[in-house]
Protein backbone atom coordinates (compact mmCIF):
# COMPACT_ATOMS: atom_id res chain seq x y z
CA UNK A 1 0.00 0.00 0.00
CA UNK A 2 1.38 3.44 -1.06
CA UNK A 3 2.38 5.56 1.68
CA UNK A 4 -0.41 8.01 0.58
CA UNK A 5 -3.22 5.69 1.41
CA UNK A 6 -1.66 4.18 4.51
CA UNK A 7 -1.39 7.84 5.84
CA UNK A 8 -5.10 8.33 4.90
CA UNK A 9 -6.54 5.47 6.20
CA UNK A 10 -4.79 5.72 9.34
CA UNK A 11 -6.09 9.31 9.96
CA UNK A 12 -9.80 8.42 8.86
CA UNK A 13 -9.43 5.46 11.73
CA UNK A 14 -7.83 7.94 14.25
CA UNK A 15 -11.13 10.29 13.25
CA UNK A 16 -13.55 7.70 13.64
CA UNK A 17 -12.56 6.87 17.21
CA UNK A 18 -14.14 9.79 18.08
CA UNK A 19 -17.48 8.87 16.68
CA UNK A 20 -17.00 5.25 17.84
CA UNK A 21 -20.10 5.26 19.96
CA UNK A 22 -22.46 5.99 17.29
CA UNK A 23 -23.34 2.44 15.60
CA UNK A 24 -19.37 1.44 14.99
CA UNK A 25 -18.47 -0.67 11.72
CA UNK A 26 -16.45 -3.74 11.89
CA UNK A 27 -13.10 -3.38 10.51
CA UNK A 28 -11.16 -1.27 8.89
CA UNK A 29 -13.18 -1.49 5.80
CA UNK A 30 -15.75 -0.40 7.35
CA UNK A 31 -14.48 2.04 8.81
CA UNK A 32 -13.33 3.53 5.71
CA UNK A 33 -16.77 2.87 4.19
CA UNK A 34 -18.30 5.23 6.76
CA UNK A 35 -15.42 8.08 6.58
CA UNK A 36 -16.69 8.06 2.75
CA UNK A 37 -20.05 7.93 3.28
CA UNK A 38 -19.75 10.82 6.13
CA UNK A 39 -17.69 13.31 3.62
CA UNK A 40 -20.38 12.47 1.10
CA UNK A 41 -23.08 13.61 3.74
CA UNK A 42 -21.12 16.59 5.10
CA UNK A 43 -20.83 18.07 1.01
CA UNK A 44 -24.11 17.84 0.58
CA UNK A 45 -24.98 19.93 3.69
CA UNK A 46 -22.06 22.79 2.56
CA UNK A 47 -23.99 22.56 -1.11
CA UNK A 48 -27.29 23.27 0.05
CA UNK A 49 -25.34 26.35 2.19
CA UNK A 50 -23.64 27.21 -1.37
CA UNK A 51 -26.88 26.82 -3.28
CA UNK A 52 -28.96 28.88 -1.24
CA UNK A 53 -27.08 31.61 -0.74
CA UNK A 54 -26.20 31.57 -4.35
CA UNK A 55 -30.24 31.45 -4.97
CA UNK A 56 -30.39 28.50 -7.09
CA UNK A 57 -33.07 26.99 -6.86
CA UNK A 58 -33.08 23.90 -9.42
CA UNK A 59 -29.28 23.50 -7.64
CA UNK A 60 -30.54 23.59 -3.89
CA UNK A 61 -33.73 21.12 -5.41
CA UNK A 62 -31.58 19.32 -6.76
CA UNK A 63 -29.75 17.94 -3.30
CA UNK A 64 -33.38 16.46 -2.45
CA UNK A 65 -34.95 13.10 -3.15
CA UNK A 66 -37.47 13.22 -5.57
CA UNK A 67 -40.22 12.96 -2.61
CA UNK A 68 -38.15 15.00 -0.46
CA UNK A 69 -39.57 17.08 2.36
CA UNK A 70 -38.47 20.42 4.21
CA UNK A 71 -40.08 21.70 7.27
CA UNK A 72 -39.37 24.70 9.47
CA UNK A 73 -40.43 24.59 12.96
CA UNK A 74 -40.20 28.04 14.75
CA UNK A 75 -40.04 28.27 18.58
CA UNK A 76 -42.51 27.03 20.81
CA UNK A 77 -44.92 25.95 17.76
CA UNK A 78 -46.28 22.28 17.40
CA UNK A 79 -46.43 21.94 14.10
CA UNK A 80 -44.09 23.22 11.23
CA UNK A 81 -44.46 26.88 10.24
CA UNK A 82 -43.77 25.68 6.64
CA UNK A 83 -43.66 21.88 5.06
CA UNK A 84 -42.77 21.60 1.70
CA UNK A 85 -42.93 18.27 0.17
CA UNK A 86 -41.61 17.24 -3.03
CA UNK A 87 -38.29 18.01 -5.06
CA UNK A 88 -40.28 20.30 -7.77
CA UNK A 89 -41.99 22.22 -4.83
CA UNK A 90 -39.67 22.66 -2.65
CA UNK A 91 -38.06 24.37 -6.11
CA UNK A 92 -40.46 26.48 -7.17
CA UNK A 93 -40.91 27.72 -3.32
CA UNK A 94 -37.15 28.54 -3.16
CA UNK A 95 -37.35 30.50 -6.43
CA UNK A 96 -40.42 32.31 -5.30
CA UNK A 97 -39.06 33.27 -2.14
CA UNK A 98 -35.84 34.46 -4.17
CA UNK A 99 -37.49 36.48 -6.20
CA UNK A 100 -39.94 37.96 -3.67
CA UNK A 101 -39.04 37.75 0.52
CA UNK A 102 -35.16 37.73 -0.10
CA UNK A 103 -34.67 39.70 -3.33
CA UNK A 104 -33.05 42.56 -1.45
CA UNK A 105 -30.25 40.89 0.38
CA UNK A 106 -27.14 38.62 0.35
CA UNK A 107 -27.91 35.36 2.71
CA UNK A 108 -24.56 33.81 4.52
CA UNK A 109 -25.78 29.95 5.37
CA UNK A 110 -22.64 28.61 8.37
CA UNK A 111 -23.73 25.24 9.04
CA UNK A 112 -20.90 23.42 11.64
CA UNK A 113 -21.08 20.96 14.76
CA UNK A 114 -22.45 18.39 12.36
CA UNK A 115 -23.39 15.34 15.05
CA UNK A 116 -23.48 12.02 12.53
CA UNK A 117 -26.58 10.19 14.45
CA UNK A 118 -27.04 6.86 12.27
CA UNK A 119 -25.20 5.75 9.31
CA UNK A 120 -26.32 2.86 7.44
CA UNK A 121 -25.71 1.52 4.13
CA UNK A 122 -28.85 3.52 2.76
CA UNK A 123 -29.82 5.88 5.25
CA UNK A 124 -28.14 8.77 7.49
CA UNK A 125 -29.03 11.22 10.21
CA UNK A 126 -27.60 14.23 11.21
CA UNK A 127 -28.16 17.20 13.53
CA UNK A 128 -25.94 20.63 12.35
CA UNK A 129 -26.19 23.98 14.36
CA UNK A 130 -26.57 27.18 11.72
CA UNK A 131 -26.12 30.64 11.36
CA UNK A 132 -28.10 32.79 8.55
CA UNK A 133 -26.23 36.18 7.85
CA UNK A 134 -28.46 38.80 5.57
CA UNK A 135 -26.67 41.75 4.27
CA UNK A 136 -29.66 43.98 3.66
CA UNK A 137 -28.71 45.92 0.07
CA UNK A 138 -30.60 49.39 0.86
CA UNK A 139 -28.18 49.94 3.84
CA UNK A 140 -25.44 46.98 3.89
CA UNK A 141 -26.56 46.28 7.50
CA UNK A 142 -24.97 42.86 8.44
CA UNK A 143 -27.47 41.01 10.66
CA UNK A 144 -28.21 37.84 11.98
CA UNK A 145 -31.44 36.12 10.64
CA UNK A 146 -32.02 33.00 12.20
CA UNK A 147 -29.76 30.22 13.87
CA UNK A 148 -31.06 26.99 14.86
CA UNK A 149 -30.30 23.28 14.02
CA UNK A 150 -30.96 21.23 10.87
CA UNK A 151 -32.10 17.78 11.71
CA UNK A 152 -31.55 16.00 8.79
CA UNK A 153 -32.39 12.43 7.05
CA UNK A 154 -30.26 11.21 3.91
CA UNK A 155 -31.35 8.63 1.48
CA UNK A 156 -29.22 6.72 -1.25
CA UNK A 157 -31.05 7.33 -4.03
CA UNK A 158 -29.99 6.60 -7.84
CA UNK A 159 -29.41 9.63 -8.17
CA UNK A 160 -26.31 8.87 -5.20
CA UNK A 161 -27.00 10.86 -1.30
CA UNK A 162 -29.87 13.23 -1.36
CA UNK A 163 -31.71 15.21 1.59
CA UNK A 164 -35.12 13.01 2.33
CA UNK A 165 -35.80 15.10 5.19
CA UNK A 166 -34.50 18.15 6.51
CA UNK A 167 -36.01 19.85 9.47
CA UNK A 168 -35.27 23.69 10.40
CA UNK A 169 -35.57 24.16 14.39
CA UNK A 170 -35.18 27.67 13.98
CA UNK A 171 -34.23 29.53 17.81
CA UNK A 172 -36.38 32.85 16.61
Amino acid sequence: MKTFQRCVLFWGVLLLGACASVEPQSGLDGSVKRLIVERQITELISRYSHMWDSKNATGLADLFAEDGVWDRWGPGVQKPDISIKGRDNFRDWTANRFKTALADRQTRHYQTNTVFLEVTDDLVRTRTVFVVMQVLAADKTLRVATTGIYEDEFRRTSEGWRISHRVLRADN
